[in-house]
């Protein structure tokens, strides 16, 4: 019988193999579905290598036939799989899947396979750009095989598991043993060696640093097709580099569809490529703020209209974020965005819709624009900073607002009620303090004291 997947590996370095894929960690909550259907840790252990490679809680649609309905009560074999906008029959898409081995990459820096001899360490290659999209796919394909075991209205949870193993069976480190090191092959000519590595000094994971180089050995010696150059019966291979770039937030930004939060404080980025983030930061820099806020001049944000200055550099900075989490990890361009003051989530200081799509050459053309908005529940929190903020509620003092800016603000809650399909009752005094136009008398709404506004506003 053909051994496949990972049985030559491991009868190759055994050992070593298994320690490492020991050493991975499970998810507790895929394993306890696992658990379930009888898959031990032991034997999903050789797929945690997708726990790094896509995005929680993100999977395929499953459809029937004409794609109008979910999968729930139907038989497996009449589930459909929807990618990319296509409906594909499951079944026949996982056969496919399980024609080839699924090839992923392993860190021989870390225990046990650091303590490998240089020569078995290069056995060992980084995947491909084809490989890596395959190998992500695929994962995607195990987590929506999981997710249809986890629904209670799955018909058959049971076939969806046996095929999660089977796929996992397939998975293999890439590993490719050079000929010249098979002692039953006699070659007569001088053997060159290889080295894989980074070439790039302004690489963090420049080779170089910790290993010894011909002189003057940079990335410009390498051609751009094959990525290696032969010095003294060495091959160096130029591969596997990366950079890193940090940010720092002033604010709290809040992402939601899908939901991704980074808050203030210092956030580090890593790149493939050493353009990337250039590019990213130029297309962020590059895009205009489109809409308008209403009219408030008294509260911290970007609710005068000024959508410059610090407050959008920062934004720009979280904006980076996402998009290089996007073209990094392929993950979705959220659709919209909360901007919190400092580390906390009570002050708002703005919110953005996001226009994104799949459809783009390039992951930076996938993002379109950006938009200020507002929402029923942020808006409500606004009114309240408007009309009082922490130092006045203690002292009861209210604000002074301008009368332009009250009316202006007036007609903006007059359109955005309306807009909602709330009764219309809500207006702004002299005094800048909030009144219920027609439902109560002015002397029971506030009675002077903060504390009635808030009840207005719940």
């Amino acid at each position: 019988m053909k051994k496949e997947g990972l049985s030559i590996i491991l009868e190759q370095n055994l050992d070593k193999i298994k320690e490492y894929l020991e050493k991975q960690t499970q998810s507790s909550e895929v394993q306890t579905v696992l658990t379930q259907f009888n898959v031990s840790l032991t034997e999903s252990q050789k797929c945690i290598t997708c726990s790094d490679r896509i995005e929680d809680n993100k999977f395929y649609a499953l459809k029937n036939e004409d794609g109008s309905d979910d999968s729930d009560g139907l038989s497996f074999k009449d589930i459909y799989m929807k990618k990319d906008g296509n409906l594909i029959n499951l079944e026949d898409e996982l056969k496919r899947i399980l024609m080839k081995d699924v090839l992923f990459d392993v860190d021989t820096t870390k225990e046990p396979l650091d303590s490998l001899s240089d020569e078995e360490k290069d056995n060992y290659k980084p995947l491909t750009s084809n490989e890596e999209e395959t190998l992500e796919y695929i994962c995607y394909v195990k987590a929506t095989l999981l997710n249809y075991a986890k629904n209670k209205n799955s018909n058959d949870p049971q076939t969806a598991i046996k095929y999660w193993k089977k796929i996992c069976d397939k998975f293999k480190p890439k590993y490719e043993k050079d000929e010249s090191e098979d002692e039953t092959v006699i070659n007569t000519t001088p053997t060159v060696g290889k080295i894989y590595g980074c070439f790039d000094s302004t690489s963090e994971s420049y080779w170089c640093k910790t290993n010894e180089c011909p002189d003057g050995l940079d990335d410009s010696d390498f051609d751009n097709v094959s990525n290696r150059v032969t010095i003294e019966n060495v091959t160096y291979i130029h591969t596997g580099c990366s950079y890193t770039k940090t940010i720092v937030l002033d604010n709290t930004y809040v992402f939601e569809n899908p939901a991704k939060t980074f808050e203030s404080g210092t956030h580090t980025i890593k790149y493939k490529r050493p353009n990337t983030f250039k590019r990213i930061s130029e297309k962020i820099d590059g895009m205009s703020l489109l809409g308008e806020y209403p009219p408030i001049t008294n509260v911290k944000g970007f609710y005068s209209n000024e959508f410059t200055g610090e407050l959008r550099e920062d934004l720009n900075k979280a904006l980076i974020l996402m998009l290089s989490r996007h073209c990094m990890r392929k993950s979705s361009i959220p659709s919209r965005l909360t901007i919190y003051e400092g580390n906390t989530e009570s002050t708002p200081l703005g919110q953005v819709y996001i226009k994104g799509t799949g459809d783009g050459v390039n992951c930076l053309d996938n993002l379109k624009s950006i938009r200020v908005y507002d929402d029923g529940e942020i808006l409500k929190i606004r009114l309240k900073q408007l009309m009082l903020d922490e130092l006045d509620q203690e002292s009861g003092s209210p604000h002074r607002i301008s009368k332009e800016d009250i009316e202006q603000f007036n007609r903006y809650i007059d359109k955005v009620f309306q807009d909602y399909g709330v009764e219309d009752d809500i207006m702004v005094d002299r005094n800048g303090k909030l009144q219920l136009e027609s439902k109560m008398g002015l002397s029971k709404i506030l009675e002077n004291k903060p504390v009635g506004l808030e009840k207005i506003l719940k």
